[in-house]
C-alpha cells in the first residue's frame, strides 16, 4: 500500500475517533470492516414541506476490499434515495451507490452527498433518534439510528437546500 494511501487511512481514522469523542451529539456505529459517525437526519420545511434527508459524516472502511453503500430505509418512513449534489444546483440519483474504496473514507454530507426520503410522514423530535438502516454491497443491512440533529439544521442544512436547487428561506 502507497504512503498516500496510508495517511489518508490514518486521515480517516483520526477524524472519525475525534468525532466520536464528541460526546451525545456525535454517535457511532460499527459493523464489521465499516465505521460510520453520526448518522443524522432532518426535516426541514426551509426547503419544502416534505424535506427528510439523511447524512452520514462519515463512512471509514478499514477493510482490504471496495465496499459500496447502496440504500438507506426508515421502516414505515421509506427507502432513502441516495443522489450526488452539484453546488450550481440539481442533484441525480445514484442508483448503483457510492463506492468506500478499502483503508479510505466518504462523507455522505452537502455539498457531495445526500439521501432523501421522500415517502416520510413520521414526526421528528429534535434530539430524538430515529431507526433505519443503511445497505452495503458486502456488509449488508446495518441499522443505524439516525439521530435528528438540530445543530446541523440551521445553516448547514440551508446549503444543502441551496444545493438541490430547492429554495431556501431564511428566517
Amino acid at each position: 500500500m502507497s504512503k498516500a494511501r496510508n495517511r489518508g487511512a490514518a486521515w480517516a481514522v483520526m477524524a472519525f475517533a475525534a468525532l466520536s469523542c464528541g460526546g451525545s451529539s456525535a454517535h457511532q456505529i460499527r459493523h464489521g470492516d465499516l465505521a460510520i459517525a453520526h448518522p443524522f437526519i432532518s426535516y426541514d420545511r426551509t426547503c419544502d414541506q416534505e424535506a427528510t434527508r439523511a447524512y452520514l459524516m462519515l463512512v471509514v472502511n478499514t477493510g482490504k476490499q471496495s465496499d459500496r453503500l447502496t440504500g438507506a430505509d426508515l421502516g414505515r418512513g421509506g427507502r432513502g434515495v441516495l443522489s450526488a449534489t452539484a453546488g450550481g444546483g440539481g442533484k441525480t440519483a445514484l442508483p448503483d451507490g457510492v463506492e468506500i474504496p478499502p483503508n479510505a473514507s466518504i462523507a455522505i454530507t452537502p455539498p457531495n452527498y445526500v439521501i432523501e426520503f421522500p415517502k416520510t410522514r413520521q414526526a421528528l423530535v429534535e434530539g430524538g433518534m430515529v431507526a433505519g438502516s443503511l445497505t452495503f454491497e458486502r456488509a449488508g443491512s446495518v441499522p443505524v439510528q439516525f439521530m435528528v440533529d438540530a445543530a446541523h439544521g440551521g445553516a448547514d442544512t440551508v446549503r444543502a437546500c441551496r444545493s438541490v436547487d430547492a429554495p431556501a428561506h431564511e428566517h
